[in-house]
């Protein structure tokens, strides 16, 4: 026992005992005690390596002096105060005191005088036994952490981030002078590689291999190792012998916690990542025999399939070559290869070097994926140059693989419709399937279509289940991608797939898009084109002042009305490619459009819809109205989703064929009228006799297929996709938009 505490408890003993300590100041006498309900007194034990005081300053005790027992009323209440010195802690109150606070009081029912003992003690040894070697309270921690019941409860005293507080010191002060910068966020604390640099911090996740045991805990603290180093060091550090793979992210085992200070239950501590369960792999993990079963890391597959998992493997175990996992060649391996590792560098040149070892740099050995990079160029270009194959993967940058079934805006998930490559990269798995072993290099062409077993979310899990390659006529039925685009769609068959035809917009679902109408708001909604009540056409379509009525873009009202054309651009903004414009270079232009519905009353005057009545003709082209085809830009078009998004673009650039000043517009969406509205909503506005608006606030709402805001519909504030055009009866549809 500490020769300080010693000292002092043998003077509470003596004052039990009935023997009274000798007092200094004005001493009492050992006759002078307590009376009950009157008076009591209060005799403090001599303190050492301290001072002892009460707030009321009626005690005052100093180390090497006696202290006087002080008397107090009965009814009064006392509070100690106990100062080390220099070099010292105070650590407990004894005698009729205990803990760190010390309140004298007969209220508690205490009916006797009161002695006390302040103890001090050196600052490293206060609240516990000799702790200043690691070895000693290094486990004691780590069973704190594992919350071991009868392990001390390190951040109570020491405070939650073991900064100090009270009368308990900094461990992180401690740790520092020790050399350990930041010792709660270095994983080399612990286990790591333990130097200088190390020591001052750094990032786990650039250094794996510094963070990772060399050593283990057991080792750090005594010198005996208990095996939990293990294969750490052959998991991140490529510089081992008979690496096999780039550094393994210590999240793909671990939970990578955001301090040192978490949990040792290795049974919990090992989740297993995303790597761990390619493939199906359902890994775990066995404390005690210190094995992973059932790991896709240490698993024998092939193409996409887990044909079984070496779980025999110990964690102390050692790589005996390519075999410890899974034969050489792979079982189920029908494409060449031998037991030389060296014949694997044909098939795959970005996993393994001409001379047999792994390439680590390229890192594409263990990643879930079998990546034959090398055998689609060895056998045919990648992609084949024949028939459509450009066409449907020509995007620069873009790269795939057999059974895979992203698109290009799963390939580029960072751009944006403009910066992304203007080339479709539809997924080899989205025509070819998944079974590499079983449908690759068999003697015929293997087009697999049906969505049956489809990836949820996939295009290939939209294409009908009776979906099919037509082998004869080289021709595809039932396919998403060649289809009207709703939600349940209508589909087309492709022309031949060495046909060389290049699809335009109503090659797949008619431009405008003229499926049925399913009514206001439903699935199957359609409001770009469709026939009224009146027999008349009706729809999104030509320039502004439509849909029911003849829009004055165009020449059915003759050369004194005018408006901007209403395009795809207008609605479909991140579909269309800007590039695609008319002479004034603002306006998306496609004049292939066929805007004649089966069933209209007047032919002629649909005729006068169409673009060709003035694009392509002699006059329109002398007045600048010229033919174009349009474009697309392909990181949203094909892609499961009907994306709505409204040209946000907000002024107009000068033309000479605008409408002359005063009255020429500078916002994109226009028309030319006799008189203004005497009520409208602030996003409409008149240049002189001018009616113009931009639609940079106006939204849809896929769930009730509304829109808000969008000028074109004047008066209408939230007009339903689908709802047809009345001019007979309840519906009233011109007072939706201008009221009479």
């Amino acid at each position: 026992m500490n020769r300080s505490i010693f000292a002092a408890l043998a003077a509470v003993a003596l004052a039990a005992c009935g023997t009274q300590a000798p007092s200094g100041g004005a001493a009492a006498s050992a006759e002078e005690k307590g009376l009950l309900g009157k008076y009591y007194y209060v005799k403090v034990s001599t303190p050492v390596n301290g001072v002892v005081d009460s707030l009321d300053g009626k005690i005052h005790c100093v180390p090497g002096v006696a202290c006087a027992a002080v008397k107090y009323n009965w009814a009064d209440v006392v509070t100690l105060r106990a100062t080390p010195n220099a070099g010292y802690a105070f650590q407990n109150w004894a005698g009729d005191c205990s803990g760190t606070t010390c309140v004298l009081t007969t209220a508690t029912g205490h009916f006797a005088d009161f002695t006390v003992v302040a103890v001090f003690n050196t600052a490293s040894l206060v609240g516990h036994g000799n702790f200043t070697a690691a070895s000693v309270h290094a486990p004691a921690f780590f069973q704190f952490l594992a919350n071991a019941p009868t392990a001390p409860k390190c951040n109570v005293c020491h405070g939650a981030t073991y900064a100090g507080q009270g009368i308990a010191p900094s461990c992180n002060g401690c740790h520092q002078a020790a050399g350990w910068a930041n010792w709660q966020q270095s994983c080399s604390f612990c286990h790591g590689l333990k130097n200088a640099t190390t020591m001052a911090g750094y990032a786990f996740a650039t250094h794996p291999e510094w963070a990772a045991p060399p050593d283990d805990i057991a080792f750090r603290l005594n010198g005996a190792s208990d095996g939990a180093a293990g294969a750490h060091q052959k998991h991140v550090n490529p510089a081992v012998a008979n690496a096999v793979r780039a550094p393994i992210a210590c999240a793909e085992c671990h939970v990578v916690p955001a301090t040192a200070i978490h949990t040792l239950n290795l049974a919990l501590d090992i989740p297993f990542g995303a790597l761990s369960h390619s493939q199906g792999a359902n890994p775990t993990w066995t404390p005690a025999t210190l094995t992973c079963g059932t790991n896709y890391c240490h698993g024998s597959f092939t193409y996409g399939t887990v044909r079984g998992t070496n779980s025999s493997l110990p964690w102390t175990g050692t790589l005996t070559g390519c075999t410890t996992c899974h034969a050489m060649p792979p079982s189920g391996h029908t494409y060449g290869g031998t037991s030389d590792p060296a014949s694997c560098a044909a098939c795959h040149p970005d996993t393994v070097l001409p001379s047999g070892a792994i390439d680590l740099a390229k890192g594409k050995h263990i990643n879930g994926l079998a990546d034959a990079s090398g055998a689609c160029n060895s056998c045919h270009g990648f992609p084949p140059a024949t028939g459509a194959h450009l066409a449907h993967f020509g995007a620069a940058g873009a790269s795939s693989g057999y059974g895979d079934t992203q698109i290009l805006e799963d390939k580029f998930p960072a751009a944006t419709p403009t910066s992304a490559p203007n080339a479709y990269a539809f997924g080899c798995g989205l025509c070819h399937g998944s079974d590499f072993a079983n449908n690759h290099n068999k003697g015929s062409v293997n087009v697999l279509l049906s969505s049956t077993g489809a990836p949820a979310g996939t295009l290939l899990a939209r294409n009908a289940a009776t979906a099919a390659y037509d082998g004869v006529a080289k021709t595809c039925s039932g396919v998403y991608c060649h289809s009207s685009g709703q939600a349940t769609p209508a589909f087309v068959t492709t022309p031949g797939w060495f046909s060389g035809t290049h699809l335009g917009c109503g090659g797949c679902h008619a431009n405008p898009p003229k499926y049925a109408n399913g009514g206001t708001g439903t699935a199957t909604a359609n409001s770009h084109i469709g026939i009224a009540d009146d027999g008349y056409e009706y729809g999104h379509y030509s320039g502004v002042a439509g849909p029911f009525h003849a829009p004055f873009h165009g020449g059915l009202y003759g050369p004194t009305r005018d408006s901007a054309p209403l395009t795809c651009q207008t609605c479909h903004a991140e579909t269309t490619d800007p590039a695609a414009t008319g002479p004034s270079g603002f306006y998306w232009l496609d004049t292939t459009g066929d805007y004649a519905f089966p069933g209209t009353v007047d032919p002629a005057w649909t005729a006068g819809l169409q673009c060709t009545s003035c694009h392509g003709t002699a006059a329109g082209i002398a007045a600048g109205a010229t033919t174009r085809a349009g474009a697309v830009l392909p990181f949203r078009h094909v892609n499961g989703k009907r994306d709505v998004v409204f040209d946000q673009r907000t002024s107009l650039p000068s033309y000479a064929l605008w409408p002359a000043a005063p009255n020429r517009p500078t916002k994109p969406y226009w028309t030319t009228t006799t008189s203004g509205l005497s009520t409208k909503p602030s996003y409409l506005t008149m240049v002189g006799t001018t009616l113009q608006f931009d639609l940079s606030n106006a939204t849809y709402s896929p769930a009730t297929k509304t829109c808000s805001n969008v000028g074109c519909h004047v008066m209408e504030s939230n007009p339903t996709w689908g709802r047809p055009y009345q001019y007979f009866g309840a519906e009233d549809t011109c007072n939706r938009c201008h009221p009479y």
